[in-house]
């Protein structure tokens, strides 16, 4: 998903809102972390992208170093999923429908 919109992450997030599905999902794509980075240019509020700033505490992240060929076209790609032992400590059940962070019902 390199270069994708970040509310195209977050809605890809929010579908798969599960630790089923959550323990399945690899995103090759752009860092999410960044997103959420004050000093970065493509950072957003938190309002506008939840679920990459709920999920952001989760993340595992290999990133993937820059081509010297094409700096500006590949320049924060990393390769992400959540590990599954930050899954059970996130979620309470094993649908992941009831969170332990923010308490609410998805």
């Amino acid at each position: 998903m390199p270069h994708c919109p970040r509310t195209l992450f977050d809605e890809l997030l929010r579908k798969n809102w599960s630790a089923a599905k959550l323990s399945r999902l690899v995103i090759f794509g752009n860092r999410l972390d960044m997103y959420d980075d004050p000093t970065h240019s493509s950072a957003s509020s938190s309002v506008k992208t939840p679920f990459i700033a709920k999920a952001q505490s989760l993340w595992k992240s290999v990133i993937i170093p820059p081509d010297p060929n094409h700096l500006e076209g590949f320049n924060d790609l990393a390769l992400q999923w959540i590990p599954p032992a930050r899954l059970a400590a996130h979620f309470v059940d094993e649908d992941g429908l009831i969170e332990k962070l923010a308490g609410i019902q998805i």
